[in-house]
């Protein structure tokens, strides 16, 4: 018995010793965690693009708006037609008084990404908003 004890307890040891298979054990380990990173940076940068477009055509809008050269329906479809490269539906509001042009568009940040894998854990909308006054007739 003692040889038998004795064999198993070198197989142990060396078992304990052996580092064949350490790296596929680290990898395994840290795979999931590179990959989450990736898809973040991945969706903040690609919800950063869509909420400067967003902005972009926020100004646009009301500008031309103000300036008496698009409707308000001309706008809203300008605004859609800017966005359409981003697949993404937006809330898009006008407002004009006699003095002021008031253009928004808000969607929802866990909708902005590309897998939203980040951004589903946040609450809230990006809104940009842009109140201009119109230009005299």
């Amino acid at each position: 018995m003692s040889f038998l004890r004795q064999k198993t307890g070198d197989r142990t040891r060396a078992f304990i010793r052996n580092e064949e298979g350490s790296v596929t054990l680290e990898f395994l380990l840290w795979f999931p965690l590179v990959v989450f990173l990736f898809l973040a940076i991945l969706d903040f940068a690609y919800a950063f693009t869509l909420n400067a477009s967003m902005w972009q055509q926020t100004r646009v809008a009301a500008r031309a708006m103000s300036m008496h050269e698009l409707s308000k329906v001309e706008a809203e479809q300008f605004i859609r037609d800017g966005l359409s490269w981003s697949g993404k539906n937006f809330d898009v509001n006008i407002s004009e008084t006699k003095r002021t042009v008031s253009v928004s568009i808000k969607t929802p940040y866990e909708k902005a990404g590309i897998t939203n894998t980040a951004l589903r854990m946040m609450s809230g909308d990006w809104e940009s908003r842009v109140t201009m006054l119109r230009e005299p007739v």
